[in-house]
């Protein structure tokens, strides 16, 4: 009886650090969610010439996540909804009923694309930043966000619950990209896309490869909410492959030998870039270190 009382004891006190540590760790989150990340606003004013409108329709459509959050009108959707994890929305960035395409400014799309903050600066949850983005990019990217046909789509508010607020106070997963060294990055210069791995970096980054494939995209779990480990992209992996072979996976969904890619990798978005595009990026997962899966 006495081992019984012991073990009831030291269980007990398990229970209370535990207790007493999430109620810390909530707390932290709780703070760093509502506190200002104090991110300049980018000096970029959407264009209205089709050209740029439909750059950002292939940024959006064929290389950026986008859609995967907002979904394919843009018209936002419930990613998380659930009383011990909250709810979390991507909102609705059209002009219609719920949208917040007609209330923002400008100024305020673009620190949001590039910076992943809301219009009081605040950190939002589970949305990437782009410092890399071009200016040209940028402006396209709000351009296009204007011209989206309005869709009527009123959405609850991301109201996160205690057990996301407990991720975001260990800071071992990056809900919030806000707060996340690197937005002093400069932007990459306007230019023309070429074929060459300078280019297929910057792909490759606005693509947010390293969600899914990891730092140094070898593979495995990687990202938030990532629920299958996906594949060695580096030199490492792609061994045996040509930039045919890539070429034709990308827009096909099958690798050289035969087997399907799976739809958790976007490989129909990605189909959508240009020739140029996809050599780009070849040519710049050639020159990656190589790297053995990472279990």
């Amino acid at each position: 009886m006495k081992v019984l009382k012991w073990v009831a004891i030291v269980l007990g006190g398990l229970v209370t650090v535990i207790v007493l540590v999430a109620l810390v760790l909530g707390v932290r989150g709780s703070r760093l969610l509502e506190r200002p990340a104090g991110h300049p606003y980018p000096s970029v004013t959407a264009a209205a010439d089709s050209a740029s409108v439909a750059r950002g329709r292939h940024l959006v459509t064929a290389i950026m996540p986008c859609i995967a959050c907002h979904g394919q009108d843009l018209g936002g959707d419930v990613m998380i909804e659930s009383g011990f994890f909250g709810t979390v929305t991507a909102p609705n960035l059209t002009s219609g009923k719920g949208g917040l395409g007609g209330q923002l400014t400008d100024a305020a799309i673009a620190r949001s694309i590039r910076h992943a903050v809301d219009s009081a600066g605040e950190p939002l949850v589970i949305m990437p930043f782009f410092p890399n983005l071009s200016d040209r990019d940028l402006a396209a990217l709000v351009a296009y966000i204007r011209a989206l046909p309005p869709v009527d789509r009123e959405l609850p508010a991301t109201a996160v619950g205690p057990a996301v607020k407990v991720m975001i106070g260990t800071g071992a997963v990056p809900l919030l990209e806000a707060l996340l060294p690197g937005h002093d990055e400069q932007p990459e210069p306007d230019g023309q896309p070429v074929a060459d791995a300078s280019h297929g970096r910057y792909i490759a980054r606005i693509a947010y490869c390293s969600f899914c494939h990891g730092k140094d995209l070898n593979g495995g779990i990687s990202g938030a909410g990532q629920s299958r480990p996906s594949s060695n992209i580096t030199p490492e992996g792609l061994k045996g492959w040509t930039e045919d072979d890539f070429i034709r996976a990308m827009r096909t969904g099958i690798r050289p030998n035969k087997t399907p890619i799976d739809t958790t990798m976007p490989w129909r978005q990605y189909a959508g870039m240009d020739t140029t595009e996809l050599r780009a990026l070849w040519q710049y997962l050639q020159t990656v270190p190589a790297k053995p899966y990472r279990q």
